[in-house]
């Protein structure tokens, strides 16, 4: 589906199949594509995985340092930090919505796509944390 959307907009693409670790030590390599590198790779975030900027490696600016991508930018850094020291909520909310307007006027992620994982359990389940990954916390039998 991400090969024909980029397709459908002019971009030249190649898709390479690979394992998992073989993924990962082409990632973690910031060099031009002709020499092995990449310039997009495809993963799937929970809910639980960006629930919090502290969290959401999509938000994080600290370029070399920080997640692959290398996206650089000390403002949402500032802000990561902001957010995180915040004890008021309504406050934590302000910083928040000025992150995301800032991480989508940077591009610091393009989302390609969605899923939603359906899921069901008996009527006297309570608690069940709906996500896209099963958890076990929480739960109690009525």
């Amino acid at each position: 589906m991400t090969d024909q959307l980029l397709r459908s907009i002019g971009m030249n693409v190649q898709v390479d199949s690979m394992d998992w670790n073989t993924l990962l030590a082409r990632r973690n390599r910031s060099i031009p594509v002709s020499e092995g590198g990449w310039s997009i790779a495809w993963g799937v975030w929970s809910n639980l995985d960006l629930m919090s900027p502290i969290v959401n490696l999509d938000l994080d600016g600290r370029g070399t340092r920080g997640y692959i991508g290398w996206a650089e930018s000390p403002e949402i850094e500032r802000l990561r930090d902001a957010f995180a020291f915040e004890t008021d909520p309504v406050k934590q909310q302000a910083i928040a919505t000025t992150l995301q307007r800032l991480s989508n006027e940077e591009a610091f992620s393009i989302p390609l796509g969605d899923y939603k994982a359906v899921t069901g359990h008996r009527s006297n389940v309570r608690g069940v944390v709906a996500d896209q990954f099963l958890v076990f916390w929480n739960m109690e039998l009525a």
